[in-house]
């Protein structure tokens, strides 16, 4: 039976007590908020970067994990012990995380250190791919083997929807999304956008006018995209409890569904969307 470890980049919003149940490895990533630094879960909790999001004039900035640091993560593992990494990374369409982790890989092997190293592309953001990873850790802990653990994941990412309602537009247009001049209209307007995920890429999916629009045009579109028949749902918000509370009733009133459960929108993703949104994942059947 192969002993594997679980590792992630901070951008999959594991939640902390499945990190803590299952031993799952997190690398930062990091945020730079002017000359101020914080490594993502470690420095700064989720409530505490909203609050100075929400107060700071400029937006922050993030960058990616280095090979180095994915590196030391596996020789650490191997010298736990481990004969095989699961490695859960944002999707290499949206970063060059991806590509750094498997670089690593390549390294600690050109240095003759034996481990078995699968880099996923997840095709994902956030909790998206942060519940793949629970589920990994959960099958890893109960003995499951490697191809077990990948079939089971890579079956949730074919499966995977994710549409997310953004409250202030300023931030996609800051993260270059939006154009700018869409951006000014956008906001005189009221506009919201609702966005998905496609092939590892965040694309526009629709918009209202007016918060109001909101929910029930999620209902709308995820109807269409089979909730109803879900696995799995789930809400994520960037510290807007209330709304996902309200969304998560409005799932259940009109669709007869059960939403499995509420966490948050990282540091990372929140930077892109900023305060105020949220967004249902589901897993179709």
């Amino acid at each position: 039976m192969s002993k594997i470890k679980i590792i992630s980049d901070s951008t999959a919003d594991i939640r902390y007590e499945s990190i803590e149940k299952y031993g799952i490895k997190i690398l930062p990533i990091n945020i730079y908020f002017g000359d101020d630094f914080f490594r993502d879960y470690f420095d700064i909790k989720y409530d505490e970067f909203y609050k100075r999001l929400s107060s700071e004039k400029d937006i922050p900035k993030t960058s990616q994990i280095a090979p180095t640091v994915f590196y030391d993560a596996y020789k650490e593992a191997a010298e736990e012990g481990f004969d095989t990494v699961i490695c859960f990374t944002i999707s290499k369409a949206g970063s060059g995380t991806y590509n750094n982790a498997n670089l690593a890989a390549n390294m600690l092997h050109d240095d003759g250190i034996k481990l078995d190293i699968e880099v996923v592309d997840t095709m994902s953001f956030c909790f998206m791919y942060g519940r793949a990873a629970e589920i990994a850790a959960e099958m890893a802990a109960g003995g499951a083997e490697k191809e077990d653990i990948l079939n089971r994941v890579n079956d949730m990412f074919k499966k995977q929807h994710a549409i997310l309602a953004v409250e202030d537009i300023k931030y996609l247009k800051a993260g270059g999304r939006i154009k700018p001049s869409v951006a000014a209209v956008a906001s005189i307007l009221d506009i919201k956008p609702i966005l998905s995920i496609e092939d590892g890429l965040v694309e526009f999916k629709d918009k209202v006018r007016g918060s109001r629009k909101v929910i029930p045009k999620i209902l709308s579109i995820t109807e269409e995209m089979g909730i109803k028949q879900s696995d799995e749902i789930w809400i994520v918000h960037s510290d807007v409890p209330e709304k996902a509370d309200e969304l998560k009733n409005a799932l259940t009133e009109n669709f007869g569904v059960k939403v499995d459960g509420i966490s948050y929108i990282g540091p990372t993703v929140g930077i892109n969307v900023g305060c105020g949104s949220y967004a249902v994942i589901f897993y179709t059947k």
